[in-house]
């Protein structure tokens, strides 16, 4: 029941920026707007663009399905990159490590959770 609920208050609340914005449908800009009123900034200085390249030079693996829809991977694309850049800045690109396994949508697979244990068994040493 909550979640029904919850989902209905989501749309409600999407539903009515976008009447403020004076659209019928909801878009970028209105879930946008919905955000930047909850969480100002959440979508810009602190979304994974800004904050994902800043770990560097500390180790990352970054775990993914390929066709994960709630973590696209697409998603990823300017982060990676700039992580990338920042291990090479450093001087420590193998510090960086992304699988996007193929076929795998939003779950945890025995070969995630095998490399996984490789890179904590590489990085975390005693």
């Amino acid at each position: 029941m909550w979640v029904l609920t919850y989902q209905r208050y989501h749309l409600f609340v999407l539903s009515e920026a976008g009447s403020d914005l004076g659209k019928n449908e909801i878009d970028k800009e209105v879930v946008e707007k919905v955000w930047d009123r909850i969480a100002p900034g959440l979508a810009s200085q602190f979304d994974s663009p800004y904050t994902v390249p800043v770990i560097a030079p500390r180790p990352l693996l970054i775990l993914n399905g390929e066709e994960d829809p709630r973590c696209p991977i697409a998603g990823l694309v300017i982060p990676m990159s700039s992580v990338r850049k920042a291990c090479a800045d450093a001087d420590c690109p193998l510090n960086f490590k992304v699988i996007a396994q193929a076929g795998i949508g939003h779950q945890m697979t025995p070969l995630m959770v095998n490399e996984a244990s490789n890179w904590f068994d590489r990085f975390l040493k005693v």
